[in-house]
């Protein structure tokens, strides 16, 4: 499968989850709870997702960049997008892992690879490593090629 096929099938899936999804952003708490061994408080920083206003999402675009974790303005775009939907981390102080737009077009890419490419068997053993790492490689280069401002303007409809 050549490179623009993949990029297109990962825009599909991002266009998707636009549509889908209502943008959340991420605000921090630190929540008390009992700790059941020790008989005191101890704190969660979780955090939770509020309803992304408009105001908020032009905040997150203004800031775009500023941070040196991200390949691009694309890729911290979408991790910087939460939904209403989380899963426990199992992790002491931080039991709750928000989901992000990223976090689903990740999802979505695997399910996709895994319908569309035969890289395992019955057993869940890996049969085809190149492929599936080349494949992983071509979501990598589309959230650090493609330029992000068509999602934006897709996102910024949902207040029009």
């Amino acid at each position: 499968m050549e490179n623009r096929e993949v990029a297109l099938t990962v825009s599909n899936m991002l266009m998707e989850i636009i549509d889908q999804q209502i943008p959340y952003h991420w605000v921090r708490t630190k929540e008390p709870f009992l700790h059941p061994y020790k008989d005191k408080v101890c704190y969660d920083y979780s955090g939770e997702v509020k309803l992304m206003t408009e105001d908020e999402f032009q905040a997150v675009i203004a800031g775009l960049g500023n941070r040196v974790c991200y390949s691009s303005d694309l890729e911290e775009l979408l991790d910087t997008i939460y939904i209403n939907q989380w899963y426990p981390t199992y992790e002491s102080n931080c039991g709750k892992h928000w989901l992000s737009y990223k976090n689903l077009l990740e999802q979505r890419f695997n399910d996709w690879k895994c319908n569309n490419f035969e890289l395992y068997d019955d057993d869940g053993n890996e049969l085809n490593e190149a492929l599936n790492l080349e494949l992983d490689q071509q979501l990598y280069d589309f959230l650090e090629h493609m330029s992000g401002e068509i999602y934006v303007r897709k996102i910024l409809r949902k207040w029009r």
